[in-house]
């Protein structure tokens, strides 16, 4: 038996944490009578999809307080409800010192800091914010407390899953220089036309990289920041929010000319069970 239904006025989303970084992602889904009354149960599962016999994310047997299996028996008027927390945690969320290698017929090696900033958003062209059902979690931007956090996770998630929704992940190029504190309120940063998105290695292991390639008539300024955009509605960009953040440290900016092409490689991501 499978069900999607979530129970009125519970929380069905993703939690932050108090620790910058730190998530659980909390689903709760409920079984009727009529699915589950008067069966006798030994284990439950979650599945990314909503078909019998796909794929799990997880699976676990019934246990009691001590750990050990129990068959679990409803009465025929009995529901079950499934609460279940799943913790991430994702870094880095406060600037590191990294060493650029801008070669071929670039300057060379160039210093600047990179963190994952809290920051998403749901700006559009028309400078309206809303809820983004985010891959069946809904995510809403219009509290400013809010939208400080899960900005990486959902960044880190474009990565892992090469591609994702809106503006996420794709590349923004600005001449000025991107916040580079965990929580800050540049929801809506003005990067150079056009952004970029990302292309996507298959996935080795538990990693996957992702590049961008600009041509010669693309990104003709002085590079300052570069950002893996937050804004879950549009990659306009007008509209980018600055969530993974790249600054060139003062005096390593460079400029891009229109006779060469510039290739960033590569954002990588590493998970962990």
């Amino acid at each position: 038996m499978t069900t999607n239904s979530v129970p009125s006025g519970e929380s069905n989303e993703i939690e932050a944490l108090a620790t910058p970084g730190e998530y659980n992602i909390r689903r709760v889904l409920e079984f009727t009578e009529a699915q589950v009354g008067g069966f006798n149960l030994t284990e439950w599962v979650f599945s990314p999809v909503g078909l019998h016999n796909g794929p799990l994310m997880t699976r676990e047997l019934f246990r009691d307080g001590l750990g050990n299996p129990v068959v679990l028996t409803l009465a025929t008027d009995q529901r079950l409800r499934l609460i279940y927390r799943y913790k991430v945690t994702v870094s880095p969320t406060s600037p590191q010192n990294v060493s650029v290698n801008i070669g071929g017929d670039g300057p060379g090696i160039r210093t600047a800091k990179f963190l994952l900033a809290g920051m998403f958003s749901t700006i559009d062209t028309s400078n309206t914010r809303g809820t983004i059902d985010y891959f069946g979690i809904p995510l809403s931007s219009a509290n400013s407390t809010y939208r400080q956090r899960r900005g990486d996770l959902i960044v880190a998630d474009a990565l892992a899953r090469g591609g994702s929704t809106g503006g996420v992940g794709s590349v923004g190029f600005s001449s000025s220089a991107v916040p580079l504190t965990y929580i800050h309120g540049a929801e809506d940063f003005t990067t150079n036309s056009p952004n970029k998105g990302l292309w996507y290695d298959p996935p080795s292991g538990r990693s996957r990289r992702a590049s961008v390639l600009l041509q010669t008539t693309e990104q003709v300024i002085t590079i300052k920041s570069v950002i893996l955009n937050g804004n879950l509605r549009t990659d306009s960009s007008s509209r980018s929010c600055p969530t993974g953040n790249l600054a060139f440290d003062n005096g390593q900016e460079f400029a891009k000319d229109n006779l060469h092409k510039l290739l960033i490689a590569y954002w990588q991501i590493t998970w962990e069970p």
